[in-house]
């Protein structure tokens, strides 16, 4: 196994970590039904969330060689990041007593939708090293045009700090079909 299996079996440990820590919660959410007063705007946090994680996985399989040196750090930080967002968005249920997905998200929104900001912005050198694959790089506004998906879900995150709660539930649903669409077209499905 050489450096470069590695380090994608050590970033997807982190990514399959996050998972789990968001399916874990979607079940004891589930569980615990009954005591849960449901938000919307947290409910789609989490889903959107998920999704991320799971598109932001895919490029492991294709970096190959280039996963070595600032991009493997970049990757390191970015799983780190995903693993938190997955963490805060991702409520502990009590196992007594009522548990209130609108005060949680008031309460700790901030740290998992600022993560997304940064971790939308640290897949930029990510994404360039990406559209870069074997050929010379893309020029500069071809690759930022390209970049429309991390622009919106970045923005979309900065409004939803706002308090608001109409304007919290559409954000979240902005971002989660931005992460659906972009799923989905990644995976040859749209």
């Amino acid at each position: 196994m050489g450096n470069v299996d590695v380090g994608v079996t050590l970033l997807s440990f982190i990514w399959a970590l996050a998972l789990t820590r968001l399916l874990e919660c979607w079940r004891d959410l589930w569980v615990a039904r009954q005591r849960v007063r449901t938000s919307a705007s947290q409910l789609l946090w989490m889903a959107a969330i998920l999704l991320i994680s799971v598109l932001s996985w895919l490029p492991l399989g294709v970096l190959g060689d280039r996963l070595q040196g600032w991009v493997f750090v970049t990757m390191l930080a970015y799983a780190i990041g995903i693993y938190f967002a997955a963490a805060m968005v991702s409520p502990k249920v009590p196992d007594a007593g009522p548990l209130d997905l609108a005060e949680y998200e008031t309460r700790e929104g901030g740290a998992y939708k600022a993560t997304v900001v940064v971790l939308m912005l640290l897949s930029l050198p990510l994404n360039q090293v990406l559209a870069t694959g074997d050929g010379p790089p893309p020029a500069f506004w071809a690759f930022a045009a390209s970049q429309w998906f991390v622009v919106l879900v970045a923005g979309a995150a900065l409004v939803s700090l706002r308090p608001g709660a109409q304007s919290r539930t559409i954000c979240a649903a902005v971002v989660l079909g931005l992460a659906a669409f972009v799923l989905a077209r990644n995976l040859s499905l749209v």
